[in-house]
């Protein structure tokens, strides 16, 4: 690294004081870094430089820049969640001793959840994997989802030893009613996740495979130490759920005589859903995935606001002169090319070959470009890197831009080598890593609409299959797509703007919605296998399964929505979009999915 002195900025980059004397800048050059644990690294390092050098001065230092931006990415996910997951288990543990009102029970459900955590963890420390701050979610994910899975089990084992069974029978009564939907569910929820492979973002990929992986240990748990567990719980019988069973059993029916209604009302719903998606723009501000409350995110408003950007990108001239002399034509239309970039609003600072060749010795200057060494040497002594390549076949213009989104620095690249392309008469490419990163951004949202098509079929078929039945597996759909539509249709009204790392979440969620829905529809299809009327099937399914769904579907919201508090906004948008979606399914489980099975009279 290199203090920059007051000769200039560093590499092109930005001016040292602002105009009004208020902030100076201290730059360091640092070459790339992939390494995840370097970058960390380096910007502890910095920040201790930071912390000692600000120590019995009146001066406030602030860091910002590319490194601090990685490091605080890698950072504050895990850090989120460290925080969140007391507050997850504790909310998890509270809605099970609500539902089972029995205290062993609780322990017994909340330790497999503790067990599939553990699990987890040592899958990810054997295996070695590397975590990121995206995937470093998933032992959130899988307890809520371990959760999930038991509650069925548990509940029903409660329900048979209601009846009078005892607990060697409850527990096989309650593996036969649940055994299929249960591993249905974990099926369904797995192809979800590996659908996430569809994306152009490696972290969501490497969630989607470490939770595929952690639904096996779930497996695991539900069928063999739950079952194992239960043999020896004290005996419960959830007798306070019954109201709330009767109840979901009456609204059911109620809701299946009069179905019109809630179809009706999915139509009109479904249709201002589509409308409002329309609207919807795919876009991120990387600087901004921090809010106020982090030090990254203050430190680059006041920089972009007093001195700078933090955005730096190439705009690379094809010259098309392997070893040939520097043409004054080429250093006119380069200034002419800085002169143009600099109009334009979003860019703070531009710099070129032309600019800094002119700042060279006259006896370098003169010998062109047959000494690129000893130039290369003499720019480095001002401060400047030449900005040329070793043959002189392509020269750089460095832009730094403030405050630009995905969407902008992408727009920026497109018009600029439209202009500079006929500017120069040679060949004009825009690079850099935030044009390749707004790029990812863009195309992890298109990537997610085919994840989307896929993660539907596949599943649909995975539940005609099970079931035997093409009706089964149509009407899965209605329900579980149309809360993926209004969510996104409420975000487009009250947001309009969605985040790279929100559009994962239509694949993602549609597998865990799912689940709910297979419930209901393995228990109703058995009920009418019975010779059960329509009506009567309806109103046993959600006397004996709704509550089941309503807990496990809370469960899960829970397990996702104290992300939504992060200020992190890659977690943010995830916990949010993710809870708000599985609330939605609940409602299309226990208002909608009644009056679609009203339609089924044989």
């Amino acid at each position: 690294a290199r203090q920059v002195a007051a000769a200039g900025p560093a590499d092109g980059g930005s001016p040292l004081v602002s105009d009004d004397d208020s902030v100076a800048a201290v730059a360091a050059i640092i070459p790339a870094i992939s390494d995840n644990g370097l970058v960390e690294e380096l910007a502890g390092a910095h920040a201790a430089i930071r912390d000692n050098a600000q120590a019995g001065t009146a001066f406030e230092l602030i860091q910002t820049g590319r490194l601090v931006i990685d490091a605080a990415f890698l950072r504050e996910s895990r850090d989120d969640l460290d925080q969140f997951a007391g507050l997850q288990l504790g909310l998890l543990l509270a809605l099970l001793f609500a539902a089972f009102g029995s205290l062993s029970l609780t322990v017994v459900v909340g330790g497999l959840a503790m067990a599939s955590l553990g699990l987890t963890v040592g899958t990810l420390s054997t295996l070695q994997w590397p975590v990121n701050g995206i995937s470093s979610a998933t032992p959130a994910v899988l307890m809520g989802l371990a959760v999930a899975s038991a509650v069925h089990v548990a509940g029903a084992w409660q329900a048979a030893i209601r009846r009078g069974e005892d607990k060697k029978r409850a527990v096989e009564l309650a593996l036969t009613k649940c055994g299929k939907p249960v591993a249905l569910s974990l099926g369904t929820t797995m192809l979800s996740f590996l659908v996430l492979n569809i994306a152009e973002a490696p972290p969501f990929r490497d969630l989607g495979n470490l939770v595929a992986i952690g639904l096996v240990g779930v497996f695991g748990l539900t069928f063999f130490v739950l079952p194992a567990l239960l043999h020896i719980a004290p005996r419960s019988r959830a007798s306070h759920r019954a109201p709330v069973e009767r109840l979901l059993g009456s609204m059911a029916a109620g809701l299946a005589a009069r179905r019109r209604i809630p179809l009706f009302a999915t139509v009109v719903a479904a249709g201002a859903a589509l409308v409002s998606i329309a609207t919807i723009t795919v876009d991120d501000t990387f600087s901004h995935y921090f809010d106020e409350r982090y030090e990254i995110r203050r430190a680059t408003d006041l920089f972009e606001q007093k001195l700078s950007g933090t955005t730096i990108i190439d705009v690379v001239v094809d010259t098309g002169r392997a070893g040939g002399a520097l043409s004054d034509g080429l250093l006119g239309a380069t200034d002419e090319a800085v002169a143009w970039l600099e109009l334009r609003p979003e860019v703070a600072r531009a710099d070129s070959i032309a600019a800094l060749w002119r700042e060279l010795p006259d006896d370098v200057r003169a010998a062109g470009l047959t000494v690129l060494p000893a130039a290369a040497e003499a720019a480095a002594n001002v401060g400047r890197p030449l900005m040329l390549d070793g043959d002189a076949q392509a020269a750089r213009i460095s832009v730094v831009m403030r405050g630009v989104s995905s969407q902008d620095t992408l727009a920026f690249a497109a018009d600029t080598e439209a202009a500079l392309s006929a500017m120069f008469g040679l060949p004009v490419a825009v690079t850099g890593l935030p044009v390749l990163s707004a790029e990812l951004s863009v195309g992890s949202a298109e990537a997610m609409v085919v994840g989307m098509a896929v993660a539907l079929t596949a599943i649909s078929l995975i539940i005609i299959v099970a079931l035997r039945s093409v009706w089964v597996g149509a009407v899965s759909i209605i329900p579980n797509l149309l809360p993926v539509m209004l969510a996104f249709g409420l975000w487009g009204v009250f947001v309009g703007e969605i985040s790279f790392a929100a559009t994962v979440v239509a694949a993602l969620t549609y597998g865990i919605v799912v689940d709910d829905t297979v419930h209901i529809l393995t228990r109703f299809k058995s009920l009418r296998e019975r010779g059960m009327e329509v009506a009567d099937a309806v109103r046993e399914t959600y006397s004996t399964v709704g509550v089941a769904v309503v807990v496990t579907t809370l469960a899960l919201a829970l397990s996702f929505l104290p992300f939504a508090m992060s200020g992190f906004l890659v977690n943010r948008h995830f916990g949010a979009r993710t809870a708000r979606t599985l609330i939605a399914a609940l409602v299309g489980d226990l208002l909608l999915l009644p009056a679609v099975l009203s339609r089924r009279q044989r």
